[in-house]
């Protein structure tokens, strides 16, 4: 156990060994905060990187969800425009059955038979000249 005790408190080393040995030191020392440093670095551009990224994500998922609301837009107008053509259409043809109607209830032959059903009127056979004075 003495001779542990001597061992450690003994300093068998020169000088030049223990500047050498206190180089080293400051050396890994000067590598460990260079790490330290290169770390932190690294660090800072992943951040900046991520602020990017989601940046540009936000973004895309922005157009992204204009587009789809514009196209939406797009879909329920051209479904609007079919819809409305047929109910044009729809009505054209409503609109021509009434007119032939119309030109039915004004036709000659109808009114002719309602003045001699209704009215007790009759087609005159002759036509009647009177003489002017």
């Amino acid at each position: 156990m003495l001779a542990e005790n001597y061992r450690e408190n003994y300093n068998y080393k020169t000088p030049w060994e223990l500047q050498r040995e206190e180089a080293i030191r400051e050396e890994q020392a000067r590598l460990l905060q260079r790490k330290r440093e290169k770390e932190l670095a690294k660090q800072e551009r992943n951040a900046v990187i991520r602020k990017y990224v989601s940046v540009t994500m936000f973004l895309v998922m922005s157009t992204y969800g204009g587009i789809v609301l514009r196209s939406e837009a797009y879909a329920s107008a051209g479904h609007q425009l079919v819809t409305m053509k047929q109910e044009e259409k729809a009505l054209r043809s409503a609109n021509d059955e009434l007119k032939i109607e119309v030109e039915e209830l004004k036709g000659p032959t109808r009114i002719i038979r309602l003045a001699e059903q209704k009215l007790g009127m009759s087609v005159a056979r002759s036509n009647i000249y009177v003489k002017g004075l």
